[in-house]
C-alpha cells in the first residue's frame, strides 16, 4: 500500500505546433486545466510561451523562460 497524496496545485504544460511559425512551442500555465483555450480566456497573463528551436531543440534557456513565466510556488514539505 501507499499513502494517497493530494496535489498542492495543478499546472498546464504542452509542447505543440505553432501554426504561425511552423515550429514547436512550449505553452504552460500555472493554473491547471485541460483546455488551453479556456485558460487563455481566464488567465491570459499567467500563460508562459517559449519557442523550441528546430536545430537546437529545447535549451536550458527555453526551460528557464517558461519556468520564470510560471512563477512556481515552492513548498517546503519538511515543515
Amino acid at each position: 500500500m501507499c499513502q494517497k497524496l493530494s496535489p498542492v496545485n495543478e499546472m498546464y504544460f504542452a509542447i505543440t505546433l505553432d501554426r504561425t511559425s511552423a515550429s514547436l512551442i512550449i505553452i504552460a500555465c500555472r493554473k491547471g486545466g485541460t483546455n488551453i483555450e479556456d485558460l487563455t480566456e481566464k488567465f491570459l497573463d499567467m500563460i508562459a510561451k517559449g519557442p523550441i528551436g528546430f536545430f537546437e531543440g529545447i535549451t536550458d534557456e527555453d526551460v528557464a523562460k517558461v519556468v520564470d513565466g510560471l512563477a512556481p510556488k515552492v513548498v517546503d514539505r519538511n515543515i
